[in-house]
């Protein structure tokens, strides 16, 4: 009996400080969305990403490690990015950019998935931990006539 494949999708993103604006990434943001960007692998855990024969970029380490494993094995890979927002350095000036990549690849039988963060546009807050939602006064409409605001006047929390 055949062995059956499947295809396999994940989503990451990635800091890209090859890419700068004559990419399109300020000017024009969708010069970048829907190209195809090329996976290599360029040491045992590293896994750069190409973008018109030019290395802008690499996976970060947790994914960029299991792509590596599985190029070494002869898996191939299909990239294309998605997004893309521009990183700026301390005058203003861009610096690169992060894109969003959708990532595709055919998994045969017996081969571990590319396990990808779930949580892949996740950001930690500056903030720190969120507050609870201040109070605030409103008005009610629809209480104007027949004495409504002396009962509104009486109305508490729960009340019907």
């Amino acid at each position: 009996m055949p062995q059956i494949a499947k295809r396999r999708v994940f989503k990451t993103r990635a800091e890209c400080p090859g890419i700068s604006t004559d990419c399109g990434i300020v000017s024009n943001k969708c010069a970048l969305i829907g190209r195809t960007v090329t996976l290599e692998k360029s040491s045992d855990s590293e896994v750069n990403i190409t973008l018109d024969s030019a290395v802008v970029g690499q996976l970060d380490a947790a994914v960029g490690k299991q792509v590596a494993l599985a190029i070494e094995r002869g898996q191939s890979f299909t990239a294309v990015i998605i997004s893309a927002y521009p990183i700026y350095n301390d005058r203003f000036n861009v610096a690169g950019a992060q894109i969003d990549l959708k990532v595709g690849y055919v998994l045969e039988k017996g081969q571990p998935a590319i396990e990808a963060p779930t949580a892949w546009r996740a950001f930690e807050s500056l903030a720190g931990p969120s507050r609870s939602p201040k109070s605030f006064f409103t008005t009610v409409a629809g209480v104007t006539f027949e004495g409504r605001q002396r009962i509104v006047a009486r109305c508490s929390v729960g009340g019907r």
